[in-house]
């Protein structure tokens, strides 16, 4: 990552910076659980920051307390065994907007922990913050007005390690609008009436997080522009995400540019909580209102928990203001994606999709070692599929199924596809992929009729020799491996063109005369083998 030197200088900053440390229970806080001690923390805070910096303590015990704000220089140590616990009622909370405009105007400005326009702020200690978020005051409120657990806007330096984030009314934590952040190490447990984010990276720059565990009812760490600000250098790695809804987010809320954001060797499970609700969509990425993104990665992402859709990529104009005056969004673009190793196991017949909208392709998307699962047996639909260009991107904006079962390709430009395979666990009618509006083509695609047993870094190298290629008469195999069974020529549709049987032969052809011109797959499949080879049709 590009500024990770200037982070690890931020972190050394960080530790030597400290000077004066100031146990609350000497102010007269009170761990009992019960009293509220609000007044004695924020003294805690604003005594070390005024005196250039050091170390808030909460030690040993249940603190209560309604809404802190944290400042420069401080660090909050919430030692280990110790719970600094918000206050059940919502009227106990301080009322505390952020002082610029952006969509975050349409939820709470209500959270346990605040912080804004400051720098070298550290949350850390090993112990735990509790939202109390299964107040029963809170079930019957509109959801967007629960207090968050943590609202954090411009703060520079900001490290969050080491700590337990639990139960929020609302999302756990917000971070807007800040630079130069790292978390680590860090348990995030949000499982409450609803719409409980875990950690939302929103308009941040030059993050790194890395080896936490969050389980959460809705997205775990989603990395989104609730304003016009850009949200770039993002990092997360070695994380374990548990979610009924998107676990592996960038966008949906997207109003500015989301650029160079990197999620790699991420673990999806399913959630702890006691109902099993399964995820939506393990890998989501969509940009609506205005926004854009550029170099977006999935990488070595292992979704061990049944999804429904496992991958969803999408660029319309939902338009999304926080200002009435401002003028209307326009779409702009969302290219240079990468999915690389992923394992996922779909349990309905909603196929992974990569769409844009009329005028406005996706640009150069690139699928390299991913091993789909589906259930099989979807129900035929037509291609008359609507554009749903303002609806809110979600696997299901267009129903319970779609022409293909393996992936469907709308409004693309440049899609590369290696080793991309879909096993179905029932025979299905639809074919394997659908392609519309979409050009630049290329790479080789693993299609369907993949073995389940065949690991991602197992598929065998293909020794079969094809000539000429382009070619606009007959297709020359040679070199066919003796365990191939069938040699299978694909429409860019997914539809069969041609079977040929090849059981003992070393040799075979094609005749593709008949056949219009255009890009073509050829999968040699056989017992423990399947590879896959793109044809050119010329004429």
């Amino acid at each position: 990552m590009r500024n990770l030197f200037i982070l690890l200088a931020v972190l050394t900053f960080h530790i030597t910076a400290a000077q004066l440390n100031i146990d609350v229970s000497t102010l007269g806080a009170v761990g009992n659980g019960t009293t509220v001690n609000t007044d004695f923390i924020q003294q805690a805070i604003d005594s070390v920051s005024n005196n250039g910096g050091g170390e808030v303590i909460i030690n040993n015990g249940i603190y209560m307390s309604s809404t802190i704000r944290l400042k420069s220089n401080v660090t909050l140590r919430v030692t280990s065994g110790t719970t600094l616990k918000a206050v059940p009622d919502y009227a106990d909370f301080a009322d505390m907007p952020f002082n610029v405009r952006s969509w975050n105007d349409t939820y709470t400005t209500c959270s346990l922990i605040f912080a804004e326009d400051a720098s070298n702020v550290r949350i850390t200690g090993g112990g735990t913050i509790d939202g109390n978020g299964f107040s029963a005051g809170y079930y019957s409120m509109t959801p967007k007005l629960r207090p968050h657990g943590l609202r954090i806007h411009a703060v520079d330096q900001l490290t969050i390690d080491s700590i337990t984030l639990r139960q929020a009314p609302q999302w756990m934590a917000v971070l807007f609008d800040c630079s130069n952040v790292y978390i680590h190490d860090v348990t995030v447990y949000n499982l409450c009436f609803g719409v409980n984010d875990g950690i939302d990276i929103d308009c941040c720059r030059n993050v790194l997080v890395e080896n936490c565990n969050l389980d959460t009812n809705d997205d775990p760490m989603p990395i989104k522009t609730h304003s016009e600000k850009v949200c770039r250098d993002v990092l997360v790695r070695n994380c374990t995400f548990a979610t009924f809804e998107r676990a592996v987010k960038v966008g949906n809320e997207s109003l500015g540019a989301l650029i160079n954001i990197r999620f790699q060797d991420i673990t999806v499970n399913t959630s702890s909580f006691a109902i099993n609700l399964l995820p939506q969509t393990p890998i989501y990425l969509a940009v609506t209102d205005g926004g854009s993104a550029d170099s977006i990665y999935f990488e070595r992402i292992h979704i061990n928990a049944p999804c429904q859709t496992p991958i969803f990529i999408r660029l319309s104009l939902r338009g999304l203001q926080y200002d009435n005056n401002a003028p209307a969004p326009v779409c702009k673009y969302l290219r240079n994606v990468w999915l690389r190793d992923i394992t996922a196991t779909a349990t309905s017949t909603i196929p992974c999709s990569i769409t844009g909208i009329p005028g406005h392709p996706v640009e150069n998307i690139n699928f390299e070692n991913v091993m789909i699962t589906e259930p099989g047996n979807g129900p035929l639909t037509t291609g008359n599929v609507p554009e749903q260009i303002t609806s809110r991107p979600e696997n299901d904006i267009w129903g319970d199924s779609l022409p293909p079962y393996g992936l469907y390709v709308r409004h693309v430009n440049g899609l590369h596809l290696d080793s991309f395979c879909v096993f179905n666990v029932l025979p299905e009618a639809r074919p394997f992929y659908y392609f519309e509006d979409t050009t630049g083509i290329t790479g080789t695609a693993i299609l369907n009729h993949c073995s389940p047993s065949l690991g991602l870094n197992d598929t065998k190298l293909d020794e079969t020799v094809l000539y000429p290629n382009p070619v606009s008469d007959i297709l020359y195999l040679k070199n066919i491996p003796p365990n191939v069974e069938t040699v299978t020529l694909y429409s860019p549709e997914g539809k069969q063109i041609a079977v040929i049987p090849v059981s003992g032969k070393t040799e075979s052809h094609i005749r593709v005369s008949d056949v219009p011109s255009g890009i073509y797959f050829l999968t040699v499949a056989g017992k423990d083998y399947l590879v896959n080879r793109k044809v050119i049709i010329v004429r």
